[in-house]
């Protein structure tokens, strides 16, 4: 019956086996190998999509981040230095893409616009004859409310 220790060490075995095949995919991966690439992509994707969803908050803008992580990690993959933790330099080009996207972001605001709501063309000239139209409706208000009485005493027709 396996003690508590020995539990410990077979987890620790796997993570260092886990390790090992990636160091192996990674240095197919290196030599265009299609099959390795997948593989890469296959054990880390959903962790990745994880990630960025968190960040992000957004499924659909998720999926673009982690789309261009696995593009950046094929353009870089041989600036990789082997024997450090791959997915810890995978998770970084995953962190700098999600920051791209809130720097783009932060270039263009990106606002939805209300279906109700409809742009308008106006020029000056229709923001003047506007405020007129509110004013000459404002003078008649006053005039009615003057000339039939209900202005109240602090205003009178001499």
């Amino acid at each position: 019956m396996p003690r508590c220790g020995d539990t410990k060490v077979m987890s620790r075995r796997v993570v260092v086996e886990g390790a090992a095949a990636v160091e192996a995919l990674v240095e197919r991966a290196r030599r265009d190998d299609r099959d390795a690439l997948a593989g890469l992509y296959d054990r880390f994707r959903d962790r990745v999509a994880r990630f960025a969803t968190g960040r992000l908050g957004d499924a659909e803008k998720a999926e673009d981040v982690t789309s261009e992580t696995f593009e950046a990690m094929l353009r870089n993959l041989r600036s990789y230095r082997a024997g450090t933790d791959f997915e810890a330099w995978l998770f970084t080009i995953a962190h700098r893409r999600v920051s791209d996207h809130f720097r783009r972001l932060g270039r263009r605001r990106e606002v939805e616009l209300d279906e109700r709501v409809q742009p308008t063309s106006e020029g000056p000239e229709d923001r003047l004859v506007a405020a007129e139209d509110r004013a000459e409706v404002a003078r008649a208000g006053t005039y009615r409310a003057v000339f039939s009485g209900e202005a109240g005493p602090s205003i009178r027709v001499r």
